[in-house]
């Protein structure tokens, strides 16, 4: 038998609305939408799996170069290839996400062919490698006193004035080559990988647009992209000024002009052709800048 208090604590509960749970609606995605998201996937693994075959295949490349200059026997080879192999993981790892950061300067700071090297070489191949390292220098600085030279084409220069241009570019790469940081480092690789060769001042500039390793180890990076730009921008701007003013005791007041003029069209290539879009205020013009 129900009471009367009861029946009304029935009657009660009857009427009470039950506030239904609130339900996230699902994200609708559209067919064009979903295959957009496939194809970016598609492409990102595409572009790992060619970085990686590049780099594979430059480090195949060095390590075959390396038993013919230095006469390496088949186990000093295995121990090179089992040295490369490690890295080819260790990037691996790095661009799948599966990587500490606070390892970055290792990865990019030391040269494990190098280290493998140190290993197992006998005096008279170590002392071979150091002849092959030095004329590998002097070839890479040649060559880049001669791209730098190549760059005064515009300005008329003398004979007289060639050869002095030329000495100092050759004391500047000199200075330069072999000192690489390693953002460069990083930057190298990842557009030797991708199948692109930048020149020293490309390559200058698209260092200077990326954090350093050590900041992104401490996690200090540049979160505001218009500083960012700056930052890289102030970095284009002193390289320019350097170079300029390493040849004012070979070139008059206009040739001066001229060459910055010509560094600054030309300088950093695709980046530098970014940067100088770039204002004072921190924006990037299109069209007539309107």
């Amino acid at each position: 038998q129900i009471t009367a208090s009861e029946s009304e604590k029935r009657e009660t509960s009857e009427r009470t609305p039950v506030t239904p749970q609130e339900v996230t609606p699902p994200i609708d995605i559209t067919p064009l939408e979903r295959e957009r998201s496939e194809q970016a996937r598609d492409m990102g693994s595409r572009m790992q799996q060619m970085f990686k075959n590049r780099q594979q295949a430059k480090l195949d490349a060095r390590i075959s170069k390396l038993v013919a200059q230095l006469n390496l026997t088949p186990e000093q080879e295995a121990s090179l290839k089992k040295a490369a192999a490690d890295r080819m993981n260790r990037f691996a790892e790095m661009m799948e996400g599966d990587f500490d950061p606070s390892n970055m300067s290792e990865l990019f700071n030391t040269d494990v062919i190098d280290e493998a090297l140190a290993e197992i070489l006998t005096p008279e191949q170590q002392e071979e490698l150091e002849g092959v390292k030095k004329r590998e220098i002097a070839n890479k600085v040649e060559a880049q006193a001669l791209k730098e030279l190549a760059k005064l084409s515009n300005l008329d220069l003398s004979q007289e004035q060639k050869d002095a241009a030329y000495d100092i570019l050759y004391k500047n790469a000199e200075t330069s080559v072999g000192n690489e940081t390693p953002a460069t480092g990083l930057v190298s690789m990842i557009t030797e990988g991708l199948g692109i060769e930048l020149d020293s001042d490309t390559l200058g500039i698209a260092t200077a647009m990326i954090p350093s390793t050590d900041d992104i180890e401490s996690g200090e990076i540049e979160q505001d992209p218009r500083a960012m730009m700056a930052q890289a921008q102030a970095k284009m701007d002193a390289r320019i000024d350097a170079k300029v003013e390493a040849m004012r005791p070979v070139l008059n007041d206009n040739q001066m002009d001229q060459y910055r003029k010509d560094l600054k069209l030309k300088s950093g290539g695709v980046f530098g052709g970014l940067l100088n879009g770039f204002t004072t205020e921190g924006e990037i013009p299109f069209g007539n800048g309107e």
